[in-house]
């Protein structure tokens, strides 16, 4: 068919130019019977779609072999003068340029201009737009990138296949899409984490991860999560400058109080100590709270990452803390070492605050006692059974007037030595409840302080919940649902907390795990020492308007960190069965509160046999974990 006609045209489609042979034109129809050049399939045209007609070319080039075009060399001939040609001016200009004679010499030509994207493209279908010199050299470096990854990408496939040690700085590309591809995000390609599977003849993600941990490509206590979460356990400072701190002098004058913690076994963190006295027959409890305001302020390159953390997040095998190890072994309260802190001198008789003082003090810590080693010092000692009554009285009074009367325990999870992780109840232990009363109370009297004193602070506080709808459930261990609950607002107002049945509180009693405790230190410290306000209302108005929404974060992240533990102590145990209880019905699913492991999950109504109302107890089954989507596949009743 292609001897039938010497007549070649030009079409365009889909934004490429062809070169075409005509035969017939269908005058009812409109339209052109054609055939690509060197193929044997006919089709029809539009005359639109026609954009040069009547080529005055030969046939047949004369020469043996054709050459490719240098489409940069035409491009730059051209970009000065124009920047669109049509169609037909363009060929015209091409020919001119490279002396093309020849249909074939042009198709040459045609199938190079059809593969670019550098230099050319086309425009309203009949018009070949010349890109500027800035577009044009941005492609090429973005090419020369693509072309550089490429290699980068092969060189870190051969690397692993060995058990080379990986660099970091080297592969940080390929190390972000692996981070991104465990994190569950779409941010990686599929193409290159398909070929570290064929390079490690590896299917299953966990095989993958732990290969990647066992090479040094990440640390053993990695988690694709904390990287999606940006946690991180760097700090903008190193552990040198941290020893070029220098500690508050301690004048030979001062006097050094006796004081001890309380605390969970793990803790290394211990920002809170007691001490117990007597003048007169009334009792002082004393609680200290570590003060390292004289050491760095707030502006301090060492504030950095608490600014922007706002609350330590916990993890078994690692925690996200606020300042850096070194930094928190030199303000924590250890046994053996001398503290700077902030004293609540509570005056206690009968079982009632009569008088409080707040100052300024040092402390030597002679015991860090455990919640369970206290515990049985209790009975033992009549000044920690005189805590244990006061703290009772305590607990009783606040909770009458407090809109919540019964918390649930806390479950604390743990990683041994062989990596075997364990899921247990807090025991509800006096000692236990000594701390936690002394120090709810510890930030009622400092509230009071900051108020009395017209100082500037971050308060906390809870309307009254009057729709508050509370369930008990009587499970092992009990728990209850409060449902309706006001929530908690944080911010510059001295208003009542109706949750603690308090008429004001802030909070102080942690300044090494809460920044903004440490805002409250920060303040009351300067106060007591220059009695001058540090910061000022507007200041603290401006710390509230950047940290409040970084602790939502920091909560949100807390809960994916506690959920992707117990979610691998679930996976540890095998076992795909679950019970727990409705806390509410939507639409189209339930939520589910699984009280033994202290979790909430979402199970569909359409994977229900049963109907379920709040409170019911369940029993469900699941097929498996996703850890990068932190989800329970398939949960059914």
């Amino acid at each position: 068919m292609g001897n039938v006609s010497n007549l070649f045209s030009l079409i365009e489609q889909n934004s490429k130019v062809y070169i075409i042979n005509q035969f017939s034109y269908d005058k009812k129809k409109r339209k052109h019977l054609v055939e690509k050049y060197n193929t044997n399939s006919t089709f029809e045209a539009s005359s639109k779609e026609i954009v040069y007609s009547n080529l005055i070319l030969k046939s047949e080039s004369l020469l043996s072999h054709i050459e490719g075009y240098d489409l940069e060399d035409l491009w730059s001939n051209l970009i000065d003068d124009v920047n669109v040609l049509s169609i037909k001016s363009f060929i015209d200009s091409a020919i001119r340029h490279y002396n093309i004679e020849s249909i074939e010499e042009l198709n040459v030509f045609l199938l190079s201009f059809n593969e670019d994207f550098i230099y050319y493209r086309i425009l309203d279908k009949d018009k070949v737009y010349l890109n500027s010199k800035t577009i044009a050299e941005k492609i090429i470096k973005s090419l020369a990138l693509k072309e550089e990854e490429k290699a980068l990408s092969e060189f870190f496939l051969r690397d692993i296949s060995i058990d080379a040690r990986i660099d970091w700085s080297k592969y940080n590309k390929q190390i972000s899409e692996l981070i991104a591809y465990f994190a569950g995000s779409e941010k990686y390609s599929k193409s290159f984490l398909e070929s570290i599977r064929v390079t490690l003849n590896l299917k299953e993600d966990e095989e993958i991860l732990s290969h990647f941990k066992s090479i040094g490509v990440f640390g053993i206590n990695f988690e694709p999560l904390y990287a999606a979460l940006k946690l991180s356990q760097e700090y903008s400072y190193v552990d040198a400058d941290v020893d070029k701190l220098e500690s508050e002098d301690i004048p030979d004058s001062a006097k050094v109080l006796n004081a001890f913690t309380i605390d969970d076994e793990t803790t290394y963190d211990f920002d809170d100590a007691l001490s117990i006295d007597k003048e007169g027959g009334i009792y002082v409890v004393s609680v200290h709270i570590s003060n390292f305001s004289n050491l760095f302020s707030i502006d301090s390159t060492y504030s950095d990452n608490a600014r922007k953390l706002v609350n330590t997040i916990y993890a078994p095998n690692g925690n996200f803390n606020l300042f850096s190890k070194k930094l928190v072994d030199k303000i924590s309260l250890s046994s053996g070492s001398v503290r700077s802190v902030l004293t609540v001198k509570l005056y206690v008789d009968n079982s009632s605050v009569i008088n409080y003082k707040v100052e300024r003090n040092y402390i030597k810590i002679s015991d860090n006692y455990t919640y369970d080693q206290f515990e049985t010092l209790i009975s033992k000692n009549p000044d920690y059974q005189f805590l244990n009554d006061f703290t009772k009285h305590l607990s009783e009074e606040r909770l009458k007037g407090a809109d919540f009367k019964f918390f649930n325990q806390e479950v604390a999870i743990r990683v041994n030595k062989d990596d075997k992780l364990s899921v247990n109840w807090m025991e509800l232990l006096d000692s236990r409840r000594i701390i936690s009363e002394l120090m709810i109370l510890t930030n009622f009297y400092v509230s009071k302080y900051f108020n009395q004193n017209s100082l500037p602070g971050i308060f906390r506080s809870q309307r009254k919940s009057y729709d508050l709808e509370t369930s008990m459930i009587d499970a092992e261990p009990p728990f209850s649902f409060h449902r309706k609950v006001s929530p908690v607002d944080v911010s510059s107002a001295c208003d009542p907390h109706y949750g603690l049945g308090l008429e004001s509180y802030l909070q102080i009693t942690s300044p090494i795990r809460r920044f903004l405790d440490a805002v409250n230190m920060w303040q009351v410290s300067y106060f007591l020492k220059e009695r001058k306000v540090l910061f000022d209302s507007n200041y603290i108005d401006r710390i509230l308007a950047t940290t409040t929404p970084q602790l939502a974060s920091s909560r949100e992240k807390s809960k994916k960190v506690y959920k992707l533990w117990i979610l691998k102590y679930l996976n540890q145990s095998k076992d795909k069965n679950l019970s727990g209880y409705i806390y509410s019905t939507l639409r189209d699913k339930y939520i589910v509160f699984f009280n033994e492991l202290n979790f909430f999950e979402s199970i569909s109504k359409e994977n229900c046999t049963n109907l379920y109302q709040k409170d019911d107890f369940v029993n469900l089954s699941f097929d498996y974990i996703d850890f990068a989507k932190l989800e329970i596949i398939n949960l059914k009743d």
